[in-house]
């Protein structure tokens, strides 16, 4: 968020006008790195979801998620899988 809004005039106008969803989403981004798609889902049309993000943002986020899968859903799983195991 922060470099696309220093490096990406369609983003920055985009977050002027809608700063309180963007830091909503932002607070939704710390535990789960997916909500940050919202931004740009383009979700029923409405301006809000409409923003202009670059392609090396969307890669970034792309990663985060692939990341994330690593650092959270697999461990959850692997922990699920020996609980049902030992009962």
């Amino acid at each position: 968020m922060v470099y696309e809004r220093y490096n990406n005039p369609k983003f920055t106008e985009w977050f002027k006008e809608h700063t309180t969803f963007a830091a909503i989403i932002t607070v939704f981004a710390g535990a789960d790195v997916e909500a940050l798609k919202l931004i740009y889902s383009e979700l029923a049309g409405y301006q809000i979801f409409k923003a202009k993000i670059s392609d090396g943002a969307k890669k970034c986020l792309l990663w985060g998620s692939v990341i994330n899968i690593f650092f959270e859903d697999l461990p959850q799983f692997v922990i699920q899988v020996c609980l049902s195991i030992k009962s």
